[in-house]
């Protein structure tokens, strides 16, 4: 999705340093993931996979006990407000007694510019800037990852704004609040099915679990996470269809020091990254297939990545080449090794919402295919008419087809074929005493040299495509007439022109991915069978084909 983030903070935790050790801050947190989808929005795939990410990170190195966070998954208008009132509740508690507290807010979902949807329901984001401003806790946190997907608006008077994001800026920086922002002028939202959720939230997360640890002190500050943040969300967008995402942080914390986000030194499990390494990393689990982190290594910059202990593959792409690497996590530090790394076929898959472009993996295509078609007609057939031959084979002609396809791009590519046009007889009988029957029979071959346009859909499932090209035919003519045991052969060459409209269906599944089914309708033309008086016959015309494809 294009993330839309809005991040507030009322104070920051000051290092003990600088002052004395605070008292134990009792922190809660309220983590909303919503993939329904409001009037004119299609459905969401990750914003439930961001929120309990987000959990997941601010539980294990944010400090935040589980019994304290609340996750709702898919709720509506008043689930959201029964939720904040019980917060409000208990911080208020809290304040009686004098106790420190922190509260995290975090939403990810659709938006428009003056509210988040909520399926069919709407939260104001006046309404949710009051809501957080009632809770008034000692440090307030709020993570709005939105997609936009409705009209501009003013919010509190505020001038037309791009997006909901900068709305929300202007919205929600009234107290001396962190504002952290990822603006887009474009309704569509955008999701990375690699990385299984949104650019923003996944970079986010992936700092606050080490990588975004600057000075390596084990720490990972608001400023630290919002430089990485931005850096990998803009690499990460640059070069999608929907355009650059480019995150904002406006702050109000005058005298407050650093604000403290995650601490992955007080991680169980953590994967070093030697110095010498550069390379872009994406880990996740072996058995879940879930995304842990995704990065870019630089070489001689130090890196630790906070992980719960587990056994863990990472695809590193390096020099323009592709490893997995199987990496098992025990509890303490694990140092990377490259030696556990094994070349693979590369993967790039980007989706854009409502409209799923796949670069498919393979370059190279082998395709075995069978035709059927109309028998052709002419002044050559019309002859052997006049001379008393009858079709002596079936009505319907078959073909038979071997091509290499070679892909130059994801929407371009060339196919060199082989194969049967045309196979054809004739025969006539003499009513002599043997019953001898003569027979002529012709079938005519071409290699054909074409151009494939594409169009990848539904994650490459199905592929739509046009081709079309030409090349040299052969003709192979056989007269028999077994009454004085002769037999003629003739060799005859030409051209021939051929297009083709097709369907390709190949599974993009870890097991099937590589092995689909085709159908088209092809024509050809190949004038290439004559005769002595200059009839000439075209072995080509309408066929309907299916075939097999596997690619490499």
């Amino acid at each position: 999705m294009i993330p839309l983030i809005a991040a507030m903070a009322l104070a920051s935790i000051p290092s003990q340093a600088q002052q004395p050790p605070a008292p134990a801050i009792t922190a809660y947190a309220v983590v909303i993931g919503s993939n329904q989808a409001g009037p004119g929005q299609v459905p969401l795939r990750y914003a439930l996979d961001d929120a309990r990410r987000v959990r997941d990170v601010m539980v294990e190195l944010g400090g935040y006990d589980l019994a304290n966070v609340a996750f709702l998954g898919d709720p509506d208008r008043d689930d959201v407000m029964e939720i904040l009132d019980l917060y409000q509740e208990r911080i208020r508690a809290h304040r009686v007694q004098e106790e420190d507290t922190v509260f995290f807010f975090y939403y990810s979902g659709h938006a428009k510019a003056q509210a988040l949807n909520l399926g069919p329901d709407e939260l104001a984001l006046s309404e949710l800037d009051a809501r957080l401003a009632g809770i008034d806790a000692g440090v307030t946190l709020a993570v709005l990852d939105a997609c936009q997907a409705g009209a501009l608006s003013d919010i509190k008077g505020a001038t037309p704004a791009a997006d909901f994001s900068y709305n929300a800026a202007a919205g929600l920086n009234t107290r001396g609040m962190v504002v952290l922002a990822s603006s887009t002028a474009t309704e569509l939202s955008q999701e990375s099915e690699d990385l299984g959720g949104s650019y923003f939230t996944h970079h986010l997360v992936t700092g606050l679990r080490g990588a975004a640890d600057q000075d390596t002190n084990g720490q990972v500050t608001l400023s630290e996470a919002y430089s990485y943040a931005y850096n990998r969300t803009l690499v990460s967008t640059a070069e999608t269809a929907v355009g650059s995402q480019h995150v904002t942080l406006e702050t109000e914390l005058k005298g407050k020091g650093e604000m403290v986000l995650s601490h992955p030194s007080r991680a169980e499990a953590t994967l070093r990254l030697p110095l010498e390494l550069e390379a872009e990393l994406l880990i996740y689990g072996a058995e879940n297939r879930v995304v842990s982190a995704e990065l870019h290594k630089a070489p001689g910059s130090p890196m630790s990545l906070a992980l719960v202990p587990g056994v863990y593959e990472a695809l590193l792409r390096e020099d323009g080449e592709l490893y997995r690497c199987e990496l098992e996590l025990p509890v303490g530090t694990t140092t990377f090794y490259r030696g556990s790394c094994e070349l693979v076929p590369q993967v790039t898959n980007v989706d854009i919402k409502g409209t799923i472009v796949q670069e498919r993996l393979e370059r190279f295509m082998v395709e075995l295919g069978a035709a059927g078609g109309r028998r052709m007609e002419s002044d050559f057939t019309d002859r052997l008419d006049e001379f008393g031959f009858d079709w002596n084979t079936p009505r319907p002609i078959f073909e038979f087809t071997g091509s290499l396809a070679w892909t130059a791009r994801p929407y371009l590519g060339a196919v060199l074929s082989v194969g049967a046009i045309e196979y054809a007889g004739r025969e006539r009988e003499f009513d002599d005493e043997e019953s001898t029957v003569h027979t002529f029979e012709w079938q005519t071959w071409r290699a054909a040299l074409q151009a494939r346009g594409s169009l990848p859909l539904l994650h490459g499932w199905l592929t739509p495509y046009l081709q079309g090209g030409a090349g040299p035919a052969v003709g192979l003519t056989r007269y028999e007439d077994p009454s004085d045991d002769y037999q003629e052969r003739e060799r005859q060459w030409g051209w021939h022109l051929t297009g083709a409209a097709g369907l390709q269906f190949m599974p993009t599944t870890e097991r099937f991915r590589h092995v689909g089914l085709y159908h088209q309708i092809e024509y050809s033309y190949a004038p290439v069978v004559h005769n002595l008086i200059g009839d000439v016959h075209d072995s080509g015309g309408v066929a309907v084909s299916m075939g097999l494809r596997a690619g490499f």
